[in-house]
């Protein structure tokens, strides 16, 4: 005796749909990875709670069907607020993500690809969503340990996104978050005398460094702290400028920013765009040119 297959209707419909090219929002499903959380709330995490900042290193490639992989690399600044019954609050740009933090101090969130659409090339982004990704698909985990007055997280995860059964697209993601520096208010209140040199060593060196780097000002190249478009810092070096790397640096040298290089505009000049108002970075801080620093005093002004 045989048997027939009688496919369903929907997936009748999905596979038409998908020999022809046309677009059926019907048809797309997606799965992940390895983004299954190992934390759960807890419910004793006073010990845990306070603002943490530090650097994410964040590494995304699109790989979609009848295209080339492309991969995307950005050093972003991030906020982690643990609060004291169990949650955790996660800051990347103008994204907060939300997760949870044990009694233990370990820590994780899950993310979207729109909570991550600010480290993501436009173009790779409209890729996606062409195969049929929805932004708010859970994409990666991350999560890690807070040990105050520190913390550290790693990112991961592969989402699959499928239309009738078939896999148009995969989006793999990792990286590794490590602390720039604390807000536990404790860490300010110590009252050690040993603490206390640290500290004035440190206010030493920073001034020290503060002194030695020129100021952008007499360079021509623009610091424009609010852009009219996406109202975020935008960055125009003078004509005579051909195409360089862009860093937004803490004082003490680490990336927080790296600006994407959208061409020659405003006049014929190379225009970088970054992640966030001038105002949201550290007063001061330091913006590296190609291999040249300059001080930033007031990230939050215009400099030209």
């Amino acid at each position: 005796m045989f048997k027939f297959f009688m496919p369903t209707p929907s997936l009748t419909r999905c596979s038409i749909a998908l020999a022809l090219g046309i677009s059926m929002a019907g048809c797309s499903s997606s799965t992940t990875s390895g983004i299954e959380l190992s934390a759960q709330r807890g419910d004793d995490t006073a010990a845990y709670a306070g603002t943490y900042s530090g650097v994410l290193s964040f590494t995304s490639t699109a790989e979609v069907i009848g295209t080339d992989s492309s991969t995307n690399q950005r050093n972003e600044a991030v906020l982690l607020e643990v609060t004291a019954d169990g949650l955790v609050y996660l800051t990347i740009s103008a994204e907060r993500i939300h997760g949870v933090v044990d009694n233990n101090g370990n820590w994780g969130a899950q993310a979207s690809i729109r909570d991550f659409q600010s480290l993501v090339s436009e173009k790779n982004i409209s890729r996606l969503q062409d195969a049929g990704c929805s932004l708010d698909a859970k994409a990666s985990r991350i999560q890690g340990v807070v040990s105050p007055p520190a913390f550290s997280g790693d990112v991961g995860g592969v989402l699959k996104c499928k239309r009738a059964r078939v896999t148009m697209a995969t989006l793999t993601t990792g990286g590794t978050l490590t602390i720039s520096s604390s807000g536990v208010a404790d860490d300010s209140a110590s009252t050690d005398d040993s603490a206390a040199d640290t500290s004035t060593d440190d206010s030493q060196s920073t001034e020290t460094v503060s002194s030695n780097l020129p100021s952008l000002g007499p360079t021509g190249i623009i610091w424009k702290p609010v852009s009219e478009g996406d109202h975020k810092l935008v960055i125009l070096t003078p004509q005579h400028f051909g195409a360089l790397t862009l860093t937004v640096r803490s004082m003490s040298g680490a990336v927080i920013d790296t600006g994407n290089n959208a061409g020659r505009t405003n006049g014929n000049r190379y225009t970088y765009r970054f992640g966030r108002a001038g105002g949201g970075y550290p007063t001061p801080c330091i913006l590296r040119v190609g291999t040249t620093d300059y001080l930033i005093s007031s990230p939050a002004n215009r400099i030209n």
